[in-house]
């Protein structure tokens, strides 16, 4: 909980991305069933069609029973990870002495 809770979450998601990189292995978010949770539990509309907030509180709830999650349980991420060819969408990662400017050249 709080701002150490998500600097410490975003640690976590950073060691396992890095981690799975380095075991040859890619990793795909999937982070809109943990945004339709929130949504249900928070009570809040995602759609002015009555139809639409069923069925994000059917999946919220879809989601606690495949979790075997408690509402009170907390969840920043999920993904998917597994073997597959290199992602051709992804963004090229610049190397540090790219990233690092110098502050007469901003």
């Amino acid at each position: 909980e709080g701002v150490e809770g998500f600097v410490r979450a975003g640690v976590a998601v950073q060691r396992l991305w890095l981690t799975v990189t380095a075991l040859g292995l890619h990793l795909q978010p999937e982070m809109t069933p943990l945004i339709f949770r929130w949504y249900a539990h928070a009570g809040k509309s995602v759609s002015v069609l009555p139809e639409i907030n069923e069925r994000v509180l059917s999946l919220g709830s879809q989601f606690d029973r495949t979790m075997d999650a408690r509402k009170s349980d907390s969840f920043v991420f999920l993904c998917r990870v597994g073997k597959s060819s290199s992602p051709a969408s992804r963004s090229i990662r610049l190397d540090v002495d790219e990233l690092i400017a110098d502050r007469d050249g901003l």
